[in-house]
């Protein structure tokens, strides 16, 4: 993480890869214990190294709020055992449409 730091004074590129690598020694240098580590590792190695390499997302820089929002859906659509974005809007927006149904109903029956 230092590394990064310094860097960061010196403005230049960073890797998305080189970014995470250098997060997850910092964790491992405060101690942190392997059930705080593995899903932490887990999730930036084997999900959100993958889900930018597949977008072309190689800098830190490009990784704005947008990206992160997007993965965090793409995440979500995987724990929902849905492959694409695509597929939960599909599923989902029935189930909220009938949801605000019920809604606007029951406040006009209030």
């Amino acid at each position: 993480m230092r590394e990064l730091e310094r860097r960061a004074e010196f403005p230049g590129v960073i890797a998305v890869k080189e970014a995470v690598v250098a997060y997850l020694a910092d964790q491992r240098a405060r101690k942190l214990s392997p059930p705080t580590l593995t899903p932490m590792r887990a999730l930036l190695e084997k999900r959100f190294l993958p889900w930018c390499e597949a977008r072309q997302l190689v800098r830190l820089d490009a990784v704005r709020t947008p990206q992160l929002k997007e993965f965090r859906c793409s995440w979500e659509c995987t724990l929902l055992g849905h492959r694409s974005i695509k597929m939960t809007e599909k599923h989902y927006l029935p189930w909220v449409k009938a949801r605000q149904k019920q809604l606007t109903a029951s406040v006009r029956r209030a």
